[in-house]
């Protein structure tokens, strides 16, 4: 938890920020979601369509070099369009 959140961050700093905790915790492959994906964020990870399982969202992560991936949202069309990009996508990975 911190301040460096998507409105704090130019895309430039993502790479700063993850060397800077590779210094602390190793190189620890990094699974990055939230904001971090979206067009305001480090690199663009297209949504999902819903219903999405974790085999798609696993399939669908853009995987950057240095064992690096972010995890996409999930978008639902129609009638009631509404996505999901974060803590829902990292409840899916704690379950």
């Amino acid at each position: 938890r911190d301040d460096r959140g998507v409105l704090a961050m130019a895309a430039d700093d993502y790479p700063r920020d993850i060397a800077a905790f590779r210094r602390r915790w190793g190189m620890l492959p990094v699974i990055a979601v939230g904001m971090v994906g979206s067009t305001r964020g480090w690199h663009e990870a297209a949504y999902v369509a819903a219903p999405a399982g974790l085999d798609a969202l696993a399939a669908a992560c853009l995987r950057l070099p240095d064992d690096i991936a972010i995890v996409p949202g999930v978008a639902l069309t129609g009638a009631r369009a509404d996505v999901m990009r974060g803590e829902e996508v990292q409840a899916l990975g704690a379950v």
